[in-house]
C-alpha cells in the first residue's frame, strides 16, 4: 500500500512540477492544437446551451434541443451556413 502510494505520488508530482523550466502539464496545455480544440469545444457547448435555453419552460424540449444543438453547432462551424438549420427547424 505504501509502495503504491509512493509510486503514484512521485509520478503525479513529476507531471505537475516537471524537470527543468516547465512542467509536463504546462507543456501539454501550451500545445496549439489542444487550445484550438478547447476553444471549438467551448463554442459548441455554449451555442448548444443557448439553443436549449431559448426553449426554457419545457424540460423535455430543452433536453432535445440541447442534444441536437451539438451536431448543428458543429455543422455550422464546418460549413458556415445556417440554411440547413433553418430548414430542419
Amino acid at each position: 500500500h505504501v509502495m503504491l502510494q509512493s509510486f503514484l505520488m512521485r509520478h503525479l508530482s513529476w507531471l505537475v512540477t516537471g524537470k527543468d523550466d516547465c512542467s509536463v502539464l504546462q507543456a501539454f496545455l501550451k500545445e496549439r492544437n489542444l487550445l484550438n480544440f478547447l476553444a471549438t469545444l467551448g463554442c459548441v457547448l455554449v451555442s448548444a446551451t443557448a439553443f436549449a435555453m431559448v426553449h426554457w419552460p419545457d424540460k423535455w424540449l430543452m433536453a432535445g434541443t440541447g442534444m441536437m444543438g451539438v451536431p448543428w453547432a458543429i455543422e455550422y462551424l464546418l460549413h458556415r451556413n445556417v440554411l440547413p438549420l433553418g430548414l430542419y427547424h
